[in-house]
């Protein structure tokens, strides 16, 4: 800023100097300019503008109209302007001296803007020089031959293993980076440059501080003085590492293709871009026993074989730079007029081409086949007869592979069949591995449990037992493994609904050859069905020994009463105990009835006796049978009969309203009603068919037994037997003499509100 300002004021120095010299020399001059005082002031202010700038120079302008007026302009001595013409003469000296000022401000900028761009410019083509050296691993240098002294480039000094502005420009700072070998050549290059007044180049080597060796190239130019004495170089110098390394290998590259070709145990043939022979190997020469000598005017592309043989193309195609892989041919060197051996050879001919795709020479590799071309004769014989043993041998091979597609086929099919026992066998089957997983289950067991295969396999045994079932498998899983099998153990499965599947199970084990188990092969028993009729049986057992037990009873007592003479059997009291004993042999009787009724019934051993029949009497004999029941028990009985002829076994429906209508009347309060009725009906319930109800409005049935209670011995209750009587074979005898009618029995009821049955009977047979 100081600087600056210095410089500013300098300006105006100038201008005001500039004006007290031009007042100092029109002065002086006055006589001899005459009239013309101007010039001098012209100058001061083109001199003041040039230097300062337009500020400085305005300065000038001021000054010199100033003393323009107060030393030439009459009045002298004073700044009293007169007349007009004077006045005109200051503003046009004032004008004109403004223009030059502004004039000269225009070409000062003009020139510092032209020298901005060419130092801009410079320093931009200085940078890509710098750049451009770089990137070709080039240098600069100097050499002054007058003085000694040698200047180097950043990028010199880099080429040389410095750092940049290390280099102390001596010259024997440069020769101790020369290789030792190099030293000597390098000074005779430079000395032929100098002394022949020639361009200099040579290639050389340096070493560097680290001890590692490059190739650098040197090019320069030598200048003179005007008497011809050498005064000055100057040049550049390129790495050329990558260079020597690339002509390194090409030499090895060459060296080992030269050895390949001298070595090799192929025949090869070496030929120039327009097919003459270049040479040929020792294995050539050795394979058809010709002397090169012989082949000294051999042209590939003049061969008359190669050309009746068709391969003239193929050999073109290579000279334009295709490789060329020919097959098998019969060559043989005396049809060319040459001594030598025929031979079968395979030839192949590759192009050598540069890096334009320009074609160098071709190279022609014969591969010697001609004992395998006797051995493939040789083979064609042996397959001829092989082929005729292979045909008869077919033919036999197709018998017997008919055989065994036949014996394949029914192997599949056994296959299958045994696939299918086991998967749709009326017992369950599955396997366990050694840590109680599931391996295999057949669909019998998966559809009892409800899951899919792949939610079985791989899942624990214990895993769908109950924690009673788990102790169980944990103590008899190593018997099984120890003793190889075991019996009947029963368990309880949980199904995938959540319900327990009782089963029964036996299983033996299959071992390796160590005695280890390998799996199981377990059968399973749903033991359901088994559990059941245990469950029937014990209700059957104290059912029937309930019902045998009480009448037997009354019996032995009246019995024993009478015997004993205690009661006379004429009097009121003995009367009166022989009619129990009557009553309870009569219901033994009727008990040990529908046990064998219901027996005879399921095995088909009572034939209906199908017959036309009034339904409406029916109905009303049935209610007159039970009327005595119900007006002992306060029920009143309605019927609503149906007048329809129908053919049925009379006697049996009889006996199923009647048996119908006692349970009603037997679980009925007193003062309530049974209904008996019968109606046509239709879909849903199947056919056409006449549908019978018998409703009462006692204590109802679950919904859960609605079904069970027609099975043998089933009762709502189990007390019933004691309280109300009946052996629980009512029901199922029903329905075993609806179902051979055609028909259908089951009941409806809501639980407090009482109970309706009903069936019906198809009208197939009705009149």
């Amino acid at each position: 800023m100081t600087r600056h300002r210095l410089f500013r004021l300098n300006a105006y120095l100038v201008a005001g100097f500039s004006v007290f010299v031009a007042t100092v020399f029109t002065l002086l001059f006055q006589l001899s300019l005459a009239n013309t005082i101007l010039p001098f002031y012209f100058v001061a202010v083109a001199i003041s503008s040039w230097h300062g700038g337009l500020k400085p120079g305005m300065v000038a302008v001021v000054c010199s109209v100033i003393c323009v007026n107060y030393f030439f302009i009459p009045p002298i001595n004073t700044f009293t302007v007169t007349t007009l013409g004077d006045l005109i003469r200051l503003g046009t000296f004032f004008t004109v001296a403004t223009i030059i000022s502004l004039l000269n401000e225009n070409l000062r900028n003009a020139k510092q803007q032209l020298q901005q761009l060419s130092d801009s410019q410079l320093q931009t083509y200085a940078m890509q020089l710098q750049q451009a050296l770089k990137a070709a691993h080039m240098g600069m240098w100097s050499w002054n031959l007058v003085t000694g002294e040698v200047t180097w480039s950043p990028e010199h000094e880099q080429l040389f293993g410095l750092a940049p502005g290390t280099f102390d420009g001596r010259i024997e700072t440069f020769e101790a980076f020369l290789h030792p070998e190099d030293r000597e050549s390098l000074n005779q290059a430079i000395q032929t440059a100098v002394q022949g007044q020639c361009n200099y180049q040579h290639e050389y080597r340096v070493v560097w501080q680290d001890g590692s060796i490059h190739w650098v190239e040197g090019r320069g130019q030598v200048f003179y003085n005007a008497t011809n004495q050498p005064v000055y170089m100057a040049g550049t110098i390129m790495n050329i590492d990558q260079r020597k390394q690339a002509e390194l290998a090409l030499m090895q590259s060459e060296e080992r293709f030269r050895s390949v070709f001298e070595q090799s145990p192929l025949a090869m043939m070496r030929f120039a871009p327009d097919g003459r022979l270049l040479c040929v190997n020792p294995a050539w020469e050795t394979m058809w026993g010709t002397p090169p000598q012989m082949l000294a005017d051999y042209n590939i592309l003049q061969d008359q074989q190669i050309a009746a043989i068709g391969d003239q193309p193929a050999v073109q195609r290579a000279f334009a730079g295709e490789v060329v892989d020919l097959p098998a041919r019969f060559y043989d060197p005396a049809l060319m007029g040459h001594s030598g051996q025929a031979h079968w050879v395979e030839p192949f001919l590759y192009p050598i081409q540069d890096c334009t795709g320009q074609v160098l020479e071709i190279i022609l590799v014969s591969r010697d086949v001609t004992a395998r071309k006797q051995a493939e004769q040789s083979l064609q014989q042996l397959n001829n007869e092989l082929e005729q043993r292979v045909a008869t041998r077919t033919a036999e091979l197709k018998v017997l592979n008919e055989r065994l597609l036949q014996s394949l086929s029914e192997l599949q099919s056994s296959k299958q069949e045994v696939e299918d026992l086991y998967n749709q066998a009326p017992c369950g089957y599955h396997s366990l591995d050694a840590e109680g997983r599931f391996i295999r289950i057949n669909q019998t067991e998966l559809n009892w449990l409800g899951y899919e295969a792949d939610e079985i396999l791989g899942k624990q045994f214990t895993d769908f037992l109950t924690p009673e079932g788990i102790r169980q498998f944990q103590k008899n899983f190593p018997i099984l493994k120890q003793q190889g099998w075991i019996h009947d153990l029963e368990y309880d499965l949980r199904c995938k609904d959540g319900s327990l599947l009782p089963i029964s199970l036996s299983a033996t084990a299959v071992k390796d050859a160590n005695g280890n188990l390998v799996m199981t092969r377990t059968n399973v028993f749903d033991r359901r069905e088994r559990k059941r009729i245990d469950q029937i049986k014990s209700e059957f057992i104290s059912i029937v020994s309930h019902e045998l037990r009480t009448p037997l009873t009354s019996i032995n007592g009246a019995l024993e009463l009478l015997s004993t003479g205690l009661l006379k059997p004429e009097s009121e009291r003995g009367q009166q105990t022989i009619q129990i004993a009557a009553q309870e042999a009569d219901r033994l009787t009727r008990l040990v009835n529908d046990i064998l009724d219901l027996e005879r019934l399921e095995s088909g051993k009572v034939r209906l006796e199908i017959k036309p029949c009034n339904l409406a009497d029916l109905m009303f004999r049935a209610a007159d049978f039970m009327q005595l029941a119900a007006d002992q028990a306060a029920i009143t009985l309605t019927v609503v009969p149906l007048s329809l002829s129908l053919n049925i076994d009379s006697d049996r429906i009889l006996q199923v309203l009647t048996n119908l209508l006692s349970n009603a009347i037997k679980f009925s309060p007193p003062g309530s009603t049974v209904w008996l009725t019968a109606e046509f009906s239709s879909p849903p319930y199947s056919a056409p068919s006449i549908l019978f109800s018998v409703k009462d409005q006692g204590r109802g049935i679950p919904p859960t037994m609605l079904e069970s209670i027609f099975e043998r011995f089933h009762q709502v209750d189990t007390s019933d037997s004691r309280k109300k009587g009946g052996t629980g074979l009512g029901l199922a005898i029903c329905r075993n003499i609806i179902e051979q009618h055609g028909g259908k029995i089951w009941a409806e009821s809501v639980v407090g509100q009482g109970s309706c049955f009903k069936f019906i009977l198809p009208l197939e047979n009705s009149q």
